[in-house]
Parts: structure tokens; C-alpha cells; sequence
């Protein structure tokens, strides 16, 4: 194990490549899937979708606590 942190280093960058092909690959879908979001694959962009409003007051929730 290198005494520099490089192994931490690593596992951090690990972490954020898997976190996000998760978001990528389950989590957008899914909420493109229930009109949360649209999502343009092609341009990796996410915009508001047609059932935003149904879900903007958890959103609130979670961003205030």
C-alpha cells in the first residue's frame, strides 16, 4: 500500500466513475421513464420533464435537510 494516498486516490475515482454510470444508466431513465426529466443522451443534457411538478416538493424536502 503506497504511504502517498495513492490507493485512496484511486478508489475516490472509482467511486465517482460508478456513481455515475448508475445515474446514467438506472437513475435517469428511470425518472425519464415517469416524465421527470427529459433527458437528450446525445447532448448530456437534463431538462425539466412534464411531471416535474410532481416531484418538486421532495425535491425542496431533500434540498432543505
Amino acid at each position: 500500500m503506497a504511504a502517498d494516498g495513492g490507493d485512496e486516490e484511486q478508489t475516490d475515482q472509482t467511486d465517482q466513475t460508478d456513481q455515475t454510470i448508475a445515474m446514467q444508466h438506472v437513475h435517469l431513465s428511470k425518472l425519464a421513464d415517469h416524465g421527470f426529466i427529459d433527458w437528450d443522451q446525445d447532448a448530456q443534457r437534463v431538462t425539466k420533464g412534464p411531471q416535474f411538478d410532481e416531484i418538486e416538493p421532495l425535491l425542496t424536502v431533500l434540498i432543505e435537510n
